[in-house]
């Protein structure tokens, strides 16, 4: 949905009647108690700024920018999932791990590509992470000056890639044409996409210059035996339209001609539901669970104050969208969302996340690895995964300027190249160096 369509969704559902006339009720019984939000960052703040005025939550199952996380700004706004760059951190480990200290870091040509770049750049620098190759670049763009530089660096041969989930395979065949350009031979490719998330990737021939590909991606709580918790569950939309009544207008603009959803029959049947597993629908299964426990604690403690009021009336107590709010607090997320959620020293719910590799096989489907995870902001490796690609014959590359400088060398920078360039250059006469280097200092000689 484009700004204009959710300008006028928004009236629609804050007014009442056939005009679009917002705080104004003639008789309506229901009312706006809180908007889910599944929109691009624009959309969102666009909602929110509209949302506010009248004080009602906006509940996001999207991972979103830090920007809206500005509670003087959107002080009704709350996220189900982590900010974006949670994962930056272990991604730097991982990189230190295996002293992948020369990289290549890509980034979309858009505004979040760039806010991405901001964040992770200095990170890598305060690591002694070299990025030789860092570009913001467009599926349509010219391959020209990514040749260029993939040219040059060589000998890099880890990609950091941060790309939205369903432009994966463009950016794959963008490199893979980039790549097949170059004069053979060329290394294997580790990737490692910065954006949380989980896909499958199948065999394909814009694999060939790849090693593995790396996700990070939500760990999930354990769910009793006896949960009906079922991450499947999807309404399909030919079911939707014909037993909920959820038919649109074709005119974006005339939301007032869509007919609202009016069914209520639970989905009984397996024929009722979506064969086709979604990750996301787990995400909002979570929220619409911790939405209905707050609902439930929010019309409880309503109801125990009138009691206590000794109030007699009949029905049930309209409850206001701004009554809702303390009942909508980070530790409910994290107490009830099925992902291992946790507020972080600053408050903010951040999450365990495991990190996934892709070994891709020449022909056959990739092998998917567990190869490590990253808990409470520590990197956890598996060494049995790590034994398991050797037995695939998949060891994984080298991605270095140069060697480690051994006993007796100390490190000369080279002029004009990054600081992970350097020449290892014997201790002079009367002088010597005790350790190797370890990537992040460097050693100078020690006087005998």
């Amino acid at each position: 949905m484009n700004t204009i369509g959710t300008s006028d969704a928004l009236l629609d559902m804050l007014s009442t009647g056939e005009a679009n006339v917002p705080n104004y009720s003639c008789g309506r019984k229901d009312h706006l108690l809180a908007l889910v939000d599944a929109a691009v960052r624009d959309i969102s703040i666009q909602m929110s700024t509209l949302a506010d005025t009248y004080k009602v939550p906006q509940i996001t199952s999207n991972i979103v920018s830090a920007a809206l996380s500005d509670k003087s700004q959107f002080s009704f706004f709350y996220r189900m999932l982590p900010k974006e760059g949670i994962h930056y951190p272990g991604i730097v480990q991982l990189l230190l791990h295996f002293r992948w200290t020369l990289i290549g870091l890509f980034a979309s040509d858009t505004e979040k590509g760039e806010n991405s770049m901001r964040t992770l750049s200095p990170m890598l620098v305060r690591n002694g992470i070299c990025a030789v190759i860092s570009e913001q670049i467009s599926p349509a763009g010219h391959t020209a000056p990514l040749r260029v530089a993939i040219s040059k660096w060589r000998q890099v041969n880890v990609f950091v890639h941060i790309v939205e989930f369903f432009a994966v395979w463009d950016r794959i065949h963008l490199f893979h044409s980039t790549l097949k350009s170059l004069p053979e031979p060329i290394e294997e490719k580790v990737w490692i996409i910065a954006v949380l998330g989980e896909r499958k990737i199948k065999r394909h021939i814009f694999l060939k210059y790849i090693h593995s590909v790396w996700i990070y991606i939500f760990q999930w709580k354990k769910r009793p035996k006896d949960s009906s918790f079922e991450p499947d569950l999807f309404v399909q939309p030919q079911f939707g339209d014909q037993s909920f009544l959820c038919s649109f207008s074709e005119d974006i603009i005339s939301v007032k001609g869509r007919r609202r959803c009016t069914q209520k029959s639970p989905l009984k049947t397996k024929v009722e539901r979506n064969k086709i597993w979604n990750q996301y629908n787990s995400y909002i299964y979570s929220l619409m669970n911790t939405l209905a426990h707050a609902l439930n604690a929010a019309y409880s403690s309503i109801s125990k104050r009138r009691r206590k009021e000794g109030e007699e009336r009949l029905g049930t107590q309209r409850l206001q969208p701004w009554q809702f709010h303390p009942f909508l607090k980070k530790n409910k997320f994290c107490n009830l969302s099925h992902l291992k959620l946790y507020l972080d020293q600053n408050g903010d719910v951040t999450a365990d996340l495991n990190i996934v590799s892709f070994i891709v096989q020449s022909r056959e489907d990739p092998v998917i690895k567990q190869v490590g995870s990253f808990e409470r902001q520590r990197f956890i490796i598996n060494p049995d995964a790590l034994s398991q690609l050797r037995l695939l014959n998949k060891s994984l590359p080298r991605s270095k300027c140069v060697e480690n400088c051994h006993p007796g060398f100390f490190k000369q920078a080279r002029k004009g190249e990054p600081v992970c360039c350097y020449d290892c250059i014997p201790c002079p006469e009367g002088t010597i160096s005790t350790q190797e280097e370890t990537g992040r200092e460097l050693i100078q000689p020690h006087e005998l």
